[in-house]
């Protein structure tokens, strides 16, 4: 680097000194090894030189840290992870929880509770971790506050109070309006100084509606737009420790699914075969109403829908796992008991990465 660039505000008779010896660069600077060289200057220029030298070593170096301290903020890292739960330990046990460091997809038909999980995994997040932020991009333009304060008031925590205070709400209709709310995210995570919370969640919610407009047959630069974005969003999440959580819609694949555990699966995350490397784990949501038939439905059961959650494709875990869980009234997340006897997960012994009810 440029010794002028790097010290503008040097002297300018130093400068002119050191250009004259020919050391124009910080590197020339630091590993001149000619001692004679400071004989041609005069004693205050020579001994100020003397004096530059570990300023510009400082300048050019990368900054240290201590090794206890990356210790310790590992261990803050990991636990902050752990903590990222829906409450549901089947659902929760799927992925490991929904912390990692990266991006997970969220996908499945219409009304099958993809906004419920990503809404109780934040708000469940903010309510335990008062130092804790989220940003919330709402394509849809169907965020209510009313939904998320009556999540909140079924999971209280030391930071209930400020939750929905510290989880940013975007509206955004179109890429452009995206890409500009991630810049301004990165910048504003680039200046550690600029706010004391540390951002723990990116949700896009759907992401659907802002690339498929765009996306065509005949032209690659809807599918270089989606891969820009995406790859932007997986760098944020890695380098800044935080979780990215998209919601995906579905398409046909007929005859059936391959990625599904059921051979009854006809349809697929949207966004084409590209989209499915672009992040870190799917997990696949769909109706499952005939675990709970109209005639074992009583009292207990009214206001209940019944979801099947499996994994299609993971970086970290098993494909082809799933689990049943239930959505109360809309707000509530919980284990799927049969209304007669209890019920639980167990690994199905013809198919060791399957899981059945019994």
């Amino acid at each position: 680097m440029n010794l002028r660039t790097l010290l503008p505000s040097l002297a300018d008779d130093i400068h002119r000194a050191l250009e004259a010896a020919g050391i124009t660069t910080a590197q020339e600077f630091l590993f001149n090894q000619d001692f004679q060289l400071y004989h041609q200057f005069p004693e205050s220029v020579a001994t100020q030189i003397r004096e530059l030298k570990a300023q510009v070593a400082e300048r050019v170096s990368a900054p240290a840290t201590r090794g206890d301290e990356l210790f310790h903020r590992e261990e803050e890292k990991e636990r902050a992870r752990e903590a990222c739960l829906c409450g549901v330990d089947e659902l929760d046990g799927l992925l490991g929880g929904f912390g990692k460091y990266g991006v997970i997809e969220i996908a499945g038909d219409k009304r099958s509770g993809k906004t419920g999980i990503v809404l109780q995994v934040v708000l469940r997040h903010l309510a335990l971790y008062p130092d804790h932020t989220a940003l919330w991009l709402d394509v849809g333009g169907e965020f209510t506050v009313e939904r998320a304060a009556d999540i909140l008031q079924l999971n209280p925590g030391i930071g209930s109070e400020t939750a929905l205070d510290r989880l940013s709400i975007t509206t955004c209709f179109d890429v452009a309006t995206a890409h500009r709310a991630l810049e301004e995210l990165r910048i504003s995570l680039g200046n550690k100084n600029e706010a004391p919370h540390r951002m723990r969640f990116l949700v896009v919610d759907p992401l659907t509606p802002l690339f498929a407009p765009i996306l065509s047959a005949t032209s690659s630069q809807g599918h270089a737009v989606m891969m820009t974005f995406m790859r932007q969003l997986g760098s944020l999440a890695r380098t800044y420790a935080l979780t990215g959580l998209v919601t995906n819609a579905s398409v046909q694949s007929l005859p059936q699914n391959p990625y599904s555990a059921f051979s009854t699966t006809t349809t697929k995350p949207a966004l084409g075969p590209s989209f499915t490397f672009l992040t870190d784990d799917t997990v696949w949501l769909s109706d499952a109403q005939n675990l709970l038939p109209k005639e074992k439905q009583d009292k207990k059961t009214m206001g209940t829908e019944v979801f099947i959650a499996e994994v299609f494709r993971s970086r970290s875990t098993f494909s082809k796992t799933w689990c049943a869980f239930v959505i109360r009234n809309g707000i509530s997340l919980e284990r799927f008991l049969l209304p007669d006897r209890p019920t639980t997960l167990i690994e199905d012994e013809d198919s060791p990465h399957y899981w059945t009810c019994e």
